[in-house]
């Protein structure tokens, strides 16, 4: 899993990055226009998110025993970097702004994707879907029957709403905030365990896995540029319900689910591991390096874009390196 999660959220900067550059919520219906190197950066990211879920639903799920003490303390390790930054916006805001601003309002924007660490609606919606994971986990191992109805189901919603979506040349999802599409997250989640109980996997060369890897993700790019034409909207986020992000993701879990060695080399494979250890301190503290980045280069047009992808991605690296030093401020970077 860990070259998954470095891919994750290596697609997470670039869809943050890129981003930056282009108006994405206004989309030309000029298809040519759309196939510029800004938005192939930024649909690198389209699958991060169905990924991070997915994931998570491959490593809770399916275990003997899943318990309400287990995922609360799970749930409290979420919600720790959430608390502490919001702290620290309380109190930044009070010295420098003289302003005073209910944290608990700034802690739930968060949450519910506004502020400075917009990006914590992951957190809130891993919260919310990790609570049920109890009834999942029994539901999976005593009435598997049910739970592979349970997560047809949510497919079909979300096959249901893109397709409403396209015909209606507007992404119905945009009137539900990101953390509260849990028809999507619980289909990524559970399909994640259902990888897990059925130990599919996909056995190839190592040259044949880096070239349907590469071929996955060009095929989600297009499919996303496509779909942006189709909904007028450009945000990664509408794709999710996509049955092209579906099958990405499910190919990409049925490659790697089961890989104990790539053949890589020792120093590649424990970058790898380094850089996936470290994957929710980037999450969270790659906005703040960005916006540093952007300030710092203001001049810098979007050709540039890869570099500053690059630079974004190992400085927060480094900068959550650091951190998970420290044993106070490691708390900010980390939910172990």
């Amino acid at each position: 899993m860990d070259f998954l999660k470095f891919f994750a959220i290596f697609g997470v900067v670039c869809l943050h990055v890129a981003g930056s550059y282009f108006n994405v919520g206004s989309q030309s219906e000029n298809l040519a226009f759309s196939f510029e190197p800004i938005r192939f950066y930024y649909y690198i990211g389209t699958i991060s998110i169905p990924l991070f879920f997915c994931i998570n639903g491959f490593l809770i799920l399916g275990k003997k025993k899943v318990t309400f003490t287990y995922i609360l303390k799970k749930v409290g390790l979420l919600l720790t970097p959430v608390i502490l930054w919001t702290i620290i916006d309380f109190f930044s805001k009070l010295i420098h702004r003289k302003e005073i601003v209910n944290p608990l309002q700034i802690g739930v924007g968060y949450l519910g994707q506004q502020g400075l660490f917009f990006q914590f609606w992951f957190i809130g919606a891993l919260v919310i879907v990790q609570l049920t994971a109890p009834f999942l986990n029994w539901l999976l191992r005593n009435h598997w029957a049910t739970f592979c109805i349970l997560l047809v189901a949510f497919g079909f919603i979300c096959l249901t709403v893109m397709f409403a979506s396209y015909h209606a040349r507007y992404p119905l999802a945009k009137s539900v905030v990101q953390t509260f599409r849990l028809w999507t997250w619980f289909f990524y989640f559970m399909m994640g365990a259902w990888l897990r109980q059925t130990q599919y996997s996909i056995q190839l060369s190592k040259n044949m896995r880096f070239c349907l890897f590469i071929l996955v993700i060009f095929v989600v790019q297009v499919g996303a540029i496509f779909s942006s034409v189709l909904l007028k909207n450009g945000y990664a986020e509408y794709d999710y319900d996509s049955l092209f992000v579906m099958l990405a993701v499910l190919i990409l879990m049925l490659q790697y689910n089961q890989v104990i060695t790539l053949n890589r080399s020792e120093f590649i494979s424990r970058l790898v591991h380094h850089f996936a250890a470290n994957t929710m301190g980037i999450f969270i503290i790659h906005i703040v390096v960005l916006r540093l980045v952007l300030r710092l280069l203001p001049m810098v047009g979007p050709n540039f874009a890869p570099i500053i992808i690059f630079i974004v991605f190992i400085a927060s690296d480094l900068l959550t390196f650091c951190l998970r030093k420290i044993p106070f401020a490691s708390r900010l970077v980390s939910i172990e």
